[in-house]
């Protein structure tokens, strides 16, 4: 069974030379990946690095969020209709809204009752924010995606909706439409908005 390399018609020197061939292609194939997996971790944070973060779109809009007064609706030209029907537990719910024509908002509508901002809707230019984007711009900690995406944002519930209808979750996706509500979640008090 066992036979020796002269048995095997193998001459000494030449198994001796590809023995020590093998694990030097070996070693030159390790040193090559090692080099190409550095030089794509060194790109890849390059990159992270020089891009750019955006500023937060929703700062320009602080006054406005809920629990806020009514104040900011006059500075940014928001016009307001009255509606005849109990919400929030008011006798009348105010719904104001203005367009924009720049930036990253469309359109920004909010419900008010009791001189009390209580819902603010964010709809959004296309392609103008990533669900990444909003994580980072609301400071985020709890996001449960359902088709939309639910979260909470300072004790309260958020909801947030995808610009292409999807059952994945991923934060490369757009978001077309952003709601911050005051109505507590699990029974928490709402935190305050103020920046």
């Amino acid at each position: 069974m066992g036979c020796s390399i002269a048995e095997q018609g193998v001459p000494r020197e030449e198994h001796l030379s590809l023995t020590l061939i093998v694990p030097r292609l070996v070693f030159i194939g390790q040193v090559v990946m090692t080099g190409v997996l550095s030089m794509t971790i060194m790109v890849a944070v390059g990159l992270g690095r020089q891009t750019p973060v955006p500023p937060n779109p929703f700062d320009a809009y602080a006054d406005i969020l809920p629990e806020q007064g009514l104040r900011g609706l006059d500075a940014h030209g928001f016009v307001c209709h009255v509606r005849d029907y109990n919400y929030y537990a008011d006798p009348a719910e105010t719904r104001c809204d203005v367009r924009l024509e720049t930036g990253t908002f469309s359109r920004i509508e909010v419900f008010y009752a009791g001189g009390t901002i209580k819902r603010t809707d964010f709809e959004i230019r296309e392609n103008a924010i990533k669900v990444g984007d909003l994580v980072v711009f609301l400071g985020l900690t709890e996001v449960l995606p359902r088709g939309h995406i639910f979260f909470t944002w300072h004790g309260s519930v958020g909801l947030a909706l995808y610009a292409k209808p999807s059952d994945r979750y991923g934060v490369f996706q757009h978001v077309s439409k952003v709601t911050l509500t005051n109505t507590p979640l699990h029974g928490r008090e709402p935190q305050s908005t103020s920046p």
